[in-house]
């Protein structure tokens, strides 16, 4: 919880135990006024959001009840409510004013690691009927001046959408615009040249600062990171002129169809104790949209890349004209993203590595196609069953494979911030989103930093080796092993 939430809840807290115990009248009146004081300031100061609903009504309650009391010693024919039957009535009441602000809280993003601060800025293009919508994020300059950005400026109307997709009342993400972040929208960019990583969101909630904490924490060590998102499959694109598009319901539900088809018929093949990785190559049928979709986002990624190719020539007038290294290029995604960025890097060399965060290998994978690029897949504790490092024996350059126990879907991106409720509900897994930044965000910055700068392999496998959740293999044209 915020500091001033904090502070209004040891309010309540008071005056409850002075409602349950207090025997001095003079203390009465400040504790009214205390309370309307911490109110106010946390409006004003923090700002509102629904979860608190419940301890505002615990307020009213509270300074009605000390109104009675002080009113009461003053009358002594007045009765008085049993002690015991209080102290529960208000312990209780106070639990649940911090039940909701607790699990669900205005949460922090992780404190990026490296030396620059970041700034960003936003780009559309539009290629081959492709509207785009490109965030892109790099080490900045920050200056007094510069003010950090929300989570989600516009959160009222993401929320909408995101809880629609979930089936949950509209307002549940609505305090997403009390979130704040380390990027400053418009700051100026360090000087050239800064390497280029490419992200690509997950499919239908996915959006275009899904992995914030991970795309701040690579700006920070000095590059440039391109988000790409991929209209009408993702959660909502708000184009320049105010235009905003939502995700296509109609070819979410055929792409989940498909999906949950091929899963099904996948179950056999990978539950087979004499496994073949080349097995999936008829399942393919099952997937046309799929396929076609995952054809689609590759397109998109070369779209962007083009747009930062013109950003580099001064084509597009832009803060980053002149300063950009594409010969220095990465691809990372999660869910479905990841898929298209491991995709992306077999099709085109320019892409110098790639990252996948547990997205499932839809794409030219299932027919053998050879993953030639270095290449991280991240998978969550599920891909056990479904045998996601199958597409790690067409590997034909090195490759990490990093299965994270316990981990769910959601932990791969900024889901896993949103609050302890949704571990108990299920989306999230106990890892918690403090290990899975420690894990995923820093692991993969430092892969980027082995083959596109250069850097040392033995300190990026040591890190991974050093994870007590991490079950870690290294897969080379000639040879496997467990590091741990």
């Amino acid at each position: 919880m915020r500091p001033l939430e904090v502070i209004l809840f040891v309010v309540l807290a008071l005056q409850a135990l002075a409602i349950v115990f207090g025997r001095r009248k003079q203390l009465l009146p400040p504790l009214m006024v205390a309370g309307m004081g911490a109110w106010l300031a946390q409006w004003w100061v923090e700002g509102g959001r629904w979860q608190l609903w419940p301890a505002w009504a615990l307020l009213g309650i509270n300074t009605f009840a000390l109104m009675l009391l002080f009113a009461n010693r003053q009358r002594s024919d007045l009765p008085r409510t049993r002690t015991y039957f209080r102290f529960m009535l208000f312990t209780s009441s106070w639990i649940a004013a911090v039940f909701l602000p607790w699990t669900i809280p205005v949460f922090q993003l992780p404190d990026p690691t490296g030396p620059y601060g970041v700034g960003a800025t936003w780009l559309e293009v539009e290629d081959s009927g492709r509207r785009l919508m490109l965030k892109l994020w790099y080490p900045a300059i920050i200056t007094e001046h510069d003010r950090s950005e929300p989570y989600w400026p516009d959160a009222e109307r993401m929320s909408r959408v995101m809880a629609g997709s979930w089936h949950m009342p509209s307002y549940i993400f609505s305090h997403l615009d009390k979130v704040k972040t380390n990027t400053y929208l418009g700051a100026s960019p360090l000087e050239g040249p800064l390497p280029v990583i490419f992200f690509s969101h997950g499919y239908l909630q996915g959006y275009v600062n899904q992995n914030q904490g991970l795309i701040e924490e690579l700006a920070s060590h000095g590059y440039v990171v391109c988000s790409v998102t991929h209209p009408s499959e993702c959660l909502g694109i708000q184009y320049l002129d105010g235009q905003f598009i939502s995700y296509d319901e109609a070819l979410g539900n055929q792409f989940n169809d498909e999906v949950s088809a091929f899963r099904e018929a996948l179950m056999p093949l990978a539950e087979n104790p004499h496994f073949d990785p080349n097995s999936y190559a008829s399942l393919a049928p099952l997937i046309p949209t799929v396929l076609e979709r995952s054809d689609i986002w590759v397109d998109d990624m070369m779209i962007a890349f083009n747009a930062c190719e013109k950003i580099q020539t001064g084509e597009f007038e832009h803060a980053l004209t002149g300063r950009l290294d594409l010969t220095s290029v990465g691809a990372i995604g999660m869910s479905f993203g990841g898929a298209a960025a491991v995709e992306w890097s077999i099709v085109d060399d320019r892409v110098g590595a790639a990252v996948n965060l547990d997205g499932f290998h839809y794409g030219s994978t299932l027919s053998g196609a050879e993953i030639t690029t270095p290449y991280l897949l991240f998978s969550s504790e599920v891909a056990r069953r479904w045998r996601n490092d199958f597409a790690l024996s067409h590997a034909r350059n090195e490759a990490v494979w990093v299965l994270i126990n316990q981990s769910q879907h959601f932990d791969f991106c900024d889901f896993a911030y949103f609050g302890r409720i949704y571990q108990w509900l299920g989306p999230l897994s106990p890892v918690g989103a403090s290990q899975m930044h420690q894990i995923v965000d820093r692991s993969s910055r430092m892969f980027f930093d082995v083959h596109l700068r250069g850097e040392s392999e033995a300190q990026f496998l040591a890190y991974l080796s050093d994870s007590d959740v991490c079950d870690v293999q290294v897969f080379s044209t000639d040879e496997q092993n467990m590091v741990r």
